[in-house]
């Protein structure tokens, strides 16, 4: 959709019961994509939004809507309470990988971090200090060139005892 005027509209239809339960109504939302404009518009009463509520990308509004932090020593703790992504400049090589605010039992959470290399490059990340479960049980390795960036999803699974962290590499030396 670069350089696109098109507008892109993804309707969503859901089925409901009046106030009074007996009758089935068809009512909808519509989802309009318009040169990196998202907006949200009623297809249909009762729901009738008299003004459509956009939210501009990040890369129109030209601010970051996500957590963003250098580190400042060789520990690292994940915060789900950050956010659901978190850009992470490596300023220093990570021995101790943690993670807070963790899910409570039986829930689960999930975060996208961006590790971003400082201009000197060469830093690593010691995943299996959080004992993170990746894909064969074998930890990506990142790129360590001066800006490198690469992406790592974590997924934290509480199952009412124990919480399990898993890892997936999702771009690695993303040009």
């Amino acid at each position: 959709m670069q350089g696109s005027t098109s507008e892109d509209v993804y309707p969503i239809a859901f089925k409901h019961y009046n106030d009074g339960g007996t009758d089935l109504n068809d009512d909808g939302f519509q989802i309009r994509v318009h040169q990196g404009n998202i907006s949200l518009d009623t297809t249909s009463p009762p729901f009738d939004l008299t003004t459509r509520n956009t939210m501009q990308s990040e890369a129109a509004a030209g601010e970051a809507d996500f957590y963003t932090a250098t580190t400042t020593g060789t520990s690292l703790e994940i915060d789900f309470a950050d956010g659901y992504f978190q850009r992470i400049t490596l300023a220093h090589s990570i021995s101790t990988l943690t993670f807070a605010n963790a899910p409570s039992a039986n829930e689960g959470k999930s975060v996208v971090i961006q590790f971003v290399q400082d201009s000197s490059g060469s830093r690593t990340v010691a995943f299996s200090s959080a004992s993170i479960k990746f894909d064969s049980g074998i930890a990506p390795t990142l790129s360590t060139g001066n800006d490198d960036i690469d992406v790592i999803g974590i997924d934290a699974v509480n199952d009412g005892s124990t919480t399990t962290y898993l890892g997936y590499a999702l771009a690695l030396d993303a040009q």
